[in-house]
């Protein structure tokens, strides 16, 4: 019977000190847009693969235990409309972010979403560049492929967690 006291108060402790890392940090996940259409034009949308891909994203969230409170993208229709099932089925509306000032940015989605997860839809080259920021050193080097999401958890810039998942 002790053990069995000892084991929940072991848990309770550990669930208590689980709840306050995650008060502290934001959950930023980052995603490049999905598979583009070729339609002759600067600002394509995305291909039925990147749409289905788009919906998948989605569900993968969701399967995944992530509450998404906002979802953020550039303003070119690819990034938009990737994000725009999430941003649908939890009743949100896609926030614009300018890639012109990125720490700033940075810094605000930390502070913005701490205790709560965000997606932050990109491009190839802009995904592994916020991700980089955060760490505080180049540790993506290449530029990501469709279908991969990074789960950054992080209280400030230079001290994060990354986990690779792909959907």
């Amino acid at each position: 019977m002790s053990r069995l006291i000892v084991f929940v108060l072991l848990f309770l402790q550990f669930s208590f000190i689980s709840c306050d890392k995650s008060e502290d940090e934001a959950t930023l996940i980052f995603v490049r847009h999905t598979e583009r259409a070729d339609d002759g034009t600067n600002d394509p949308p995305i291909s039925q693969q990147g749409i289905d891909r788009a919906v998948n994203l989605y569900h993968v969230l969701r399967d995944n235990g992530y509450k998404i409170s906002a979802v953020y993208s550039t303003d070119w229709l690819r990034t938009r409309m990737t994000g725009q099932p999430t941003a649908d089925s939890l009743n949100l509306t896609i926030e614009l972010y300018d890639q012109e000032d990125p720490e700033t940015f940075v810094n605000s989605m930390i502070q913005r979403h701490k205790g709560e997860s965000a997606l932050i839809v990109g491009h190839f080259d802009s995904t592994p560049f916020f991700i980089n920021l955060i760490l505080g050193e180049e540790r993506i080097t290449e530029p990501t492929e469709y279908g991969e999401l990074f789960i950054v958890n992080t209280s400030e810039i230079g001290s994060a967690e990354v986990e690779v998942k792909l959907f």
